[in-house]
């Protein structure tokens, strides 16, 4: 166990982030392989905002009564498979239950793993929210740039998931008990859970708002401001490569 559980701490952001952009660098793929219209891949976004909003608003209790440890030991473990199944379940249908899910969990990881930055912060007696976020832009970068090499090579989208999933799960596993105990914010009450919870939710739209305009602003084909998923909807237009979505993912900490 470490002192002050900063190291722990910014690996969970690195994870998430790594998890999350995984995802969202291979959306152009997921779109082909699941024959879906632009229509449903809107759909399938929405849907996959909306749970991890939902979750967001109704983890700060579940925090505030069992800490953000106990919770990020599940959620560290349950998302990974959850990743694994977008590239092995069949239909549409099916893929909007599992980002469903995926969406839900992700919104309880990431206002947990905040929550649980902030007490390992208040412990430290310094800052490292700045590094924790600095670590999942850098997660992000990562995951661009092994999905480019990967498509650029033809493997598929259930291989490359599964591999990753397989990775993450690893890491979860053992990073789990490294976590600050569950003490450190499981008698803080909601409302002071639900401020972190905020922080949390107003930074994810941050980051991906900035990878969006980051993304559309490294392609010359981008003449207007698109709201995250956009790319994948262009890339039908454009005759955009899955490697070249992820190196522009890539570009949003440049």
């Amino acid at each position: 166990m470490t002192t002050t559980g900063r190291w722990p701490a910014t690996a969970v952001f690195f994870l998430n982030g790594l998890t999350l952009s995984t995802y969202i660098v291979r959306i152009p793929t997921t779109k082909v392989v699941y024959h879906l219209t632009d229509g449903q891949l809107g759909a399938l976004g929405v849907m996959f905002a909306v749970a991890a909003l939902a979750s967001m608003q109704a983890v700060g209790v579940l925090v505030a009564r069992v800490g953000s440890r106990p919770v990020l030991r599940v959620s560290l473990v349950v998302m990974p498979v959850l990743l694994a199944l977008i590239g092995r379940v069949h239909g549409a249908a099916a893929l909007g239950a599992v980002l469903a899910v995926f969406g839900a969990v992700h919104g309880t990881t990431d206002a947990a793993m905040n929550a649980h930055a902030v007490a390992a912060e208040r412990r430290a007696g310094r800052p490292i929210l700045n590094g924790c976020h600095g670590a999942w832009s850098v997660s992000a970068v990562l995951a661009s740039l092994i999905t480019a090499g990967l498509a650029h090579a033809g493997v598929s989208l259930t291989v490359h998931l599964t591999g990753v999933a397989i990775a993450l799960l690893v890491g979860g596993l053992a990073l789990g008990p490294l976590l600050l105990p569950a003490t450190v914010d499981r008698h803080q009450g909601p409302h002071v859970v639900r401020e972190r919870v905020a922080f949390a939710f107003e930074a994810t739209f941050l980051r991906l708002a900035f990878a969006s305009a980051r993304a559309l602003s490294s392609s010359a084909f981008a003449c207007f401001l698109h709201a995250d998923f956009s790319l994948p909807f262009m890339s039908s237009h454009f005759s955009f490569a899955t490697s070249y979505w992820a190196l522009a993912f890539a570009s949003m900490t440049l």
